[in-house]
């Protein structure tokens, strides 16, 4: 792992899971505009490669407390739902 990773893997360790968990669908929405995902195996898509990544982000949100981090479920729903401005739109 980079050094930049281990400190964003930190910070977010340090902060509650549900601003964490955001905060981290951010960082991957942002590197995503920046650097879509290309597949390493000319286009073709490995289902066994997914799998295991899927396993791997459910490992992550599970270590920082999953569900059982939102205190008040109907509150973070309204919160995930409300409407952000869009980067680079006024």
């Amino acid at each position: 792992m980079s050094a930049i990773a281990e400190r964003i893997d930190l910070r977010l360790r340090q902060l509650p899971p549900q601003r964490a968990a955001r905060l981290e669908r951010i960082i991957v929405s942002l590197l995503d505009m920046v650097e879509p995902e290309v597949p390493t195996d000319g286009g073709a898509t490995n289902g066994a490669d997914k799998n295991s990544r899927a396993v791997a982000a459910l490992n992550r949100i599970a270590a920082r407390g999953g569900i059982a981090g939102i205190g008040d479920a109907e509150a973070w729903q309204r919160e995930q739902r409300t409407d952000r401005p869009l980067p680079g739109r006024d």
